[in-house]
């Protein structure tokens, strides 16, 4: 893992609480215990915390969206995501299925630019 092997920079998590986890399981039960240390979880909706959080942060290395699945919402974090990108990294999409938005997003914001 790229955070782990520079031993520099943070995760950020943004959550809403959810019944859809496995039982007995909690926001960020993936994150391996040493890294932990380094992952800040905030509870909220991307809308209204994604954009502020990285104006803080100012560039970002990875974005991973594994949210809230509307076409909307995920053009809106592509979006706001993609400004803070340092150059050269990249975008990481858990759902396949939605690669349309995605598409969608590089078509009319990176294509035809």
């Amino acid at each position: 893992m790229a955070l782990k092997d520079s031993n520099h920079g943070g995760l950020f998590s943004i959550d809403i609480p959810s019944n859809t986890l496995p039982k007995g399981k909690v926001s960020g039960w993936l994150i391996p215990e040493d890294l932990k240390q380094r992952w800040i979880l905030l509870i909220g909706r991307s809308k209204d915390i994604l954009k502020p959080l990285l104006s803080q942060l100012r560039t970002i290395d990875i974005f991973f969206h594994d949210g809230e699945h509307t076409y909307y919402n995920m053009l809106y974090e592509y979006l706001v995501a993609y400004h803070y990108l340092r150059k050269g990294v990249f975008f990481y999409q858990m759902t396949p299925h939605l690669t349309r938005h995605f598409l969608t997003f590089v078509q009319l914001f990176i294509v035809n630019r």
